[in-house]
């Protein structure tokens, strides 16, 4: 949460996910994971390479052809091991509930 450490994460992704015109899967996951647990304490801040998002950005530098968003993406799950970041546990738990990827738990 950083500075603002009071904050009702379930509620405001709550708010965001319906309190708009806007209608938005991914809010509506965040807010189902934040149901389960609202810190995210027993995942470690590491989410997973299943492979396919390396498999592309290979393959687009080998085809010569810009893949920056899906590349930094790549990234930014190789980043998340080195963190300890509420932003990486939250990222590895949506990860887990839309797509099934595999999340690591922190040691009881």
């Amino acid at each position: 949460n950083g500075r603002f450490k009071e904050l009702d994460l379930k509620k405001i992704a709550h708010i965001w996910s319906h309190g708009t015109i806007i209608d938005s899967l991914l809010m509506e996951t965040i807010e189902k994971v934040l149901i389960k647990s609202s810190s995210l304490n027993y995942l470690k801040p590491y989410v997973e390479d299943s492979g396919e998002g390396r498999w592309a950005a290979i393959e687009a530098i080998e085809q010569s052809i810009p893949f920056t968003v899906n590349s930094n993406a790549l990234y930014a799950r190789f980043t998340s091991r080195d963190k300890n970041s509420m932003a990486f546990r939250l990222l590895a738990a949506v990860r887990q509930e839309f797509g099934g990827h595999k999340v690591k738990k922190k040691k009881e």
